[in-house]
């Protein structure tokens, strides 16, 4: 970043970080673009600061979204990104049964194509995006838009123009060797835990939960009731011991838990 910015640069950038809607992110990004001296030092922040202002624009078109049936699902999004006959289809099948036209005509794949994971029970949504090409960012902003907005990118084939094109894109990105592993690779990057609920001697589904999520942050998902009339819960770890705990402890992934309430 250039060291000759004015000093209310700052202050207009922490607008932006503590801004909580799409609205007042972009009304944070025009005031740190009118505030930015514009020469060849600044040339890379300006452009960085318009993409994203054109990232969010495109991206609070609910019309389009609807249009493309991309409607968030799941417990996160996952984004195939990568170049032609990297193997982006075929990952889609593997891991959702998604069936799509593949074959080894490259830019075949012309709109997203969404299918589901099945994970322990969790569901996340896994979207492959047309195969990219040099300046394709700039050229397909609802595309990215549709990666601006996911948890997770999984790149494919030349790791360098993926990184190229995802330049302005601040959703974690990997890259993909191992398509072998790829349910596990994805799961252990996306930040999230599986616990499971009991039941008497019934032990459900897994959930998802944020890393570190505690006791209560659980009992808040499966019920709002249960925080209120909470009393205490059991919790079993991989060495199968019990131990029971309050709303503040904190799980970990794999852990079962069972809820006492009044």
């Amino acid at each position: 970043m250039p060291t000759n910015l004015p000093p209310d640069y700052g202050p207009a950038e922490e607008e932006y970080y503590n801004a909580k809607t799409t609205k007042e992110r972009i009304d944070a990004l025009r005031k740190m673009l009118s505030i930015i001296p514009k020469h060849k030092g600044t040339e890379k922040l300006v452009a960085h600061i318009r993409r994203k202002i054109s990232l969010m624009k495109e991206s609070s078109s609910k019309k389009k979204a609807k249009k493309r049936g991309l409607k968030k699902e799941g417990e996160a999004r996952v984004v195939l990104f990568g170049t032609p006959n990297s193997g982006k289809s075929y990952l889609l099948k593997r891991l959702t049964g998604k069936k799509t036209n593949s074959t080894p005509i490259p830019f075949e794949t012309t709109k997203p194509e969404v299918g589901m994971i099945d994970y322990s029970n969790i569901k996340i949504q896994l979207i492959e995006l047309p195969s990219i090409y040099k300046g394709y960012s700039e050229k397909n902003g609802e595309f990215m838009s549709i990666a601006y907005h996911s948890e997770l990118i999984v790149m494919m084939g030349d790791s360098k123009l993926c990184r190229k094109e995802l330049e302005f894109i601040e959703s974690k990105k990997i890259y993909l060797k191992d398509i072998k592993n790829a349910k596990e690779t994805i799961w252990n990057n996306l930040n999230m835990i599986k616990v499971f609920t009991k039941t008497g001697k019934k032990v459900g589904g897994a959930m998802a939960l944020k890393k570190d999520s505690t006791v209560q942050n659980a009992a808040e998902k499966v019920h709002h009731d249960f925080v209120k009339k909470f009393k205490f819960a059991k919790i079993w770890r991989k060495s199968r011991h019990m131990k029971t705990v309050g709303l503040k402890y904190k799980l970990k992934d794999g852990d079962t838990i069972e809820f006492h309430t009044d």
